[in-house]
């Protein structure tokens, strides 16, 4: 499985990057709210991945057709994320998947343009072959934290005080960047499993955590406000979204 599944990101990493050069696969096929839709890049990464995948024993959970099939083992896909970077030309974007089973969970997060294979396996994470974790900064005012398009709107979040914001508009290499301690923390709102979830194995298994802005974390298909970092920025952070006003 682990061959099958890391030949199929670095397929489908391939024609998300020919269509982002050739600017192609850029029609829009579904507007999913007032700020976010999908285009015919997103529909085509994802029959690469079911034509790759559908025929194992597996359970797919993916962004554009929902749950498939009925195995034990999941797999959790994002065929494309970060599809308004990709549309409007930003080669931040990724194509990532987490695999689960009793025996061995998996996540890849891939960006084509720049190279990058982000992968946890057998309980450690990795960047392009070298091992990533989380930074230690347990200073708020020295950290970098990225924004979700969706919490950056939150003018409580925006209140948190630290070195300095960004709003990377892909939660897959924003959750990369926290593994491999490119920036600290990553606030999130509104997010499906698919959009988080390759990125939370790669966390942890680089010595972060990832949990609901309750404070906890339950694996189910719910959306969720989450916020990642090591153990120490999470708890600060959280502390400034909990408190009252």
């Amino acid at each position: 499985m682990k061959k099958l599944l890391f030949s199929t990101v670095k397929k489908v990493g391939k024609a998300l990057k020919e269509m982002f050069y050739n600017r192609e696969g850029l029609e829009k096929v579904k507007i999913k709210d007032g700020r976010n839709f999908s285009i015919r890049a997103d529909i085509v990464a994802e029959e690469i991945y079911l034509s790759q995948l559908s025929n194992q024993d597996v359970k797919i959970i993916s962004e554009e057709i929902g749950v498939v099939g009925k195995g034990e083992d999941i797999i959790i896909i994002d065929p494309l994320d970060g599809t308004i970077n990709f549309f409007r030309n930003i080669p931040i974007f990724c194509t990532q998947l987490a695999f689960i089973s009793r025996e061995n969970t998996i996540s890849i997060i891939f960006n084509p343009i720049s190279k990058e294979l982000f992968y946890s396996i057998k309980g450690e994470s990795f960047l392009n072959k070298k091992k990533i974790l989380v930074s230690k900064e347990t200073n708020l005012s020295k950290c970098i934290i990225d924004f979700g398009s969706k919490a950056i709107l939150d003018k409580k979040l925006m209140n948190i005080k630290c070195f300095s914001k960004r709003c990377l508009a892909s939660a897959g290499i924003s959750f990369a960047y926290v593994a491999s301690s490119k920036i600290n923390s990553s606030i999130m709102k509104e997010c499906f499993i698919w959009d988080y979830y390759p990125g939370k194995i790669l966390i942890e298994n680089a010595g972060g955590i990832m949990l609901e802005f309750n404070g906890n974390y339950r694996f189910n298909l719910e959306i969720k406000n989450l916020v990642a970092g090591n153990k120490t920025i999470v708890k600060k952070i959280l502390h400034n979204v909990n408190k009252r006003d």
